[in-house]
């Protein structure tokens, strides 16, 4: 399975923040798709999951290992 992981400092996420995954997703629509970034909500966007750094990258290993 494809996995795309990117990275944004910003607190909040924009419809522009997306762009580069939403893209890779059109590509490769089975492809699971995360933005880690600096917020502390967690969520889904259009298929791509929110998912705040704190919690993302202890778990990266786990995250990476899933299946969809």
């Amino acid at each position: 399975m494809e996995i795309a992981i990117q990275v944004a400092r910003s607190r909040s996420v924009s419809r522009s923040d997306l762009s580069a995954l939403r893209l890779f997703k059109t590509d490769y629509p089975e492809a699971r798709c995360a933005l880690f970034y600096g917020g502390s909500r967690g969520e889904y966007r259009n298929g791509i999951e929110l998912i705040p750094m704190e919690e993302g990258f202890p778990r990266l290993a786990h995250f990476l290992s899933q299946e969809k």
